[in-house]
């Protein structure tokens, strides 16, 4: 996606979904300045990912985190929440929901679940990577 592509789609969806950009809700702000704005892995905050605008998401762990408010209980935004999800597991992405009382009341619990998700990444991509090693030598030594 061009550079150009990304503004047309962030105007597009700033017009259809103007609340997302009125500025963090504070367990956004207490998660991403208290844990994830430090984290050893960046994170990005509103990051976009296809049609979809993400709460906070690290390219490096392939993780996405969305955190999610009463009105998510209601049908159509369970609906809505229920296709995203899919759609950013056909990315290749991991996807953490919690909702903002999880932030608010069991903070060191979330903050665990999101180091134990990257971690648990950051093991799988290092078994793949030495996978990948152990197959290119073997091809070395059948070529030979």
């Amino acid at each position: 996606m061009t550079k150009k592509e990304a503004l047309q789609i962030l105007a597009i969806l700033k017009a259809a979904y103007p609340s997302s950009y009125n500025g963090m809700t504070k367990e956004e702000a207490k998660l991403w300045y208290q844990f994830l704005c430090r984290y050893p892995y960046r994170f990005r905050r509103q990051y976009i990912i296809g049609n979809y605008i993400t709460d906070f998401y690290c390219h490096q762990a392939k993780l996405v985190v969305e955190l999610d408010g009463s009105q998510h209980c209601d049908p159509d935004e369970m609906e809505y929440d229920r296709k995203r999800t899919t759609y950013l597991h056909s990315q290749g992405l991991e996807v953490l929901r919690f909702s903002n009382l999880d932030v608010m009341r069991q903070f060191k619990s979330v903050c665990e679940a999101i180091d134990i998700a990257v971690s648990s990444t950051e093991s799988l991509l290092s078994i793949l990577e030495e996978a990948e090693m152990y197959e290119a030598e073997y091809l070395v030594l059948e070529i030979k």
